[in-house]
């Protein structure tokens, strides 16, 4: 038998949230022993791949010595944020430089302390998608990393435009 939610037991309009600070120490127990956790992530640094509300990741613990360029990954800023991105590079000094794949600048200075867990693999539509083996997901890695530069500009562009239009107002 279901355990029925009583409707007032929820502020009208407001979702089942829990904070990801809140689940951390869940998380890594999970992790650790070697097994996935789901996640749904929120914002919108990492579209279009992962879409907010829509699409979930596969979460599984990686060693800090073995994160290497192309990884998504889960860390931890030091203002206490979370954050799902893609590793751009790891640098000779051993620190991380990562982007959200719908951003245009580096985050630099990562240390792999801070680095959580892996995105083994996403949902989207319904369909999952392994990061080590699925088609989709290496074609879209090459379709991102070549229109990066092209992308960057147009931003550029875009942003000079508005700025000049917006003084002459």
């Amino acid at each position: 038998m279901r355990k029925q939610i009583k409707k007032d037991a929820l502020p009208e309009g407001k979702s089942q949230h829990v904070s990801l600070a809140d689940l951390l120490p869940l998380m890594e127990e999970v992790i650790k022993a070697g097994k996935t956790f789901r996640l749904f992530p929120m914002g919108n640094s990492m579209r279009p791949l992962l879409r907010e509300g829509k699409d979930s990741v596969l979460l599984v613990y990686i060693s800090p010595q073995d994160v290497q360029g192309n990884d998504m990954i889960l860390y931890r800023r030091e203002d206490g944020a979370f954050v799902l991105h893609r590793v751009v590079a790891v640098e000779k000094d051993g620190t991380l430089t990562l982007r959200g794949d719908s951003q245009y600048y580096n985050e630099t200075g990562i240390s792999k302390e801070q680095v959580i867990a892996l995105v083994q693999g996403f949902y989207r539509g319904g369909k999952y998608h392994d990061c080590e083996s699925s088609l989709y997901y290496r074609f879209y890695l090459f379709r991102r990393r070549l229109s990066y530069p092209l992308r960057r500009f147009s931003f550029r562009v875009s942003s000079f435009l508005r700025r000049r239009l917006t003084k002459r107002r």
